[in-house]
């Protein structure tokens, strides 16, 4: 199955403001975002899911972005949200502060779905005027118009 980053990341689960200076309290504010989410469960389990994920080994991508991500029974489907801070984020092992955050959940269950979302978000991010676009993006809107042209290229 093919996966359409712009169909699953919804405006209403990004925020282009955080304030968190530090991955433990970032992540879960951008996990938060899904706490409407028809697919969650339990944003508090997942947001310690992710946070026990990051503790095994940093979700850091490069470039300013990291991707912090669980395959968890928490959720009935793939989930997305994104957090921007533009004054970045200090993640543990990450040589430079992070600017984009995305939190990925699966189920445990859809293995190829899951791999396939940071596959196409790792295309997405590799090119630096992709990245640009991203970090520049004035609304929510406009990120998910991006992501949508972007992927449209790929």
């Amino acid at each position: 199955m093919a996966i359409s980053i712009s169909q699953v990341l919804d405006p209403r689960h990004i925020s282009l403001g955080l304030k968190e200076d530090h991955s433990r309290d970032a992540i879960p504010m951008v996990a938060e975002l899904l706490l409407d989410h028809p697919a969650m469960k339990d944003v508090d389990g997942f947001s310690d899911s992710l946070l026990a994920r990051e503790e095994i080994e940093s979700t850091y991508m490069g470039h300013g972005i990291a991707l912090p991500h669980a395959r968890t029974n928490l959720v009935d489907d793939l989930v997305m949200s994104v957090g921007r801070c533009d004054k970045g984020v200090h993640f543990e092992s990450a040589p430079d502060k992070v600017k984009l955050i995305f939190v990925i959940g699966t189920p445990v269950q859809l293995v190829q779905e899951y791999l396939a979302a940071v596959g196409c978000l790792a295309r997405i991010i590799k090119e630096e005027q992709n990245r640009n676009k991203l970090f520049n993006a004035e609304t929510p809107e406009c990120f998910v118009k991006v992501i949508r042209e972007i992927e449209n290229n790929l």
